[in-house]
């Protein structure tokens, strides 16, 4: 995926799964992370960064996600 903010990619962000908190990333230079093995299950995404963090609607994988 990418964290966007005004149409530009947001370095050094992390972002998180959750509930559980089972899998997490931080955003690279154009602001693409890449979170592999999510199990099963609905999610919601939450980001955080220098000065800001977001949260996601949530999502449902329906199967494993790699």
């Amino acid at each position: 995926g990418s964290i966007v903010t005004g149409g530009v990619g947001v370095p050094g962000a992390t972002v998180t799964t959750s509930p559980l908190n089972i899998a997490s990333a931080a955003t690279g230079a154009n602001g693409q992370y890449t979170i592999p093995n999510v199990p099963i299950g609905i999610y919601t995404l939450n980001v955080a960064g220098t000065g800001f963090t977001a949260t996601a609607s949530p999502f449902t994988t329906s199967s494993t996600c790699r």
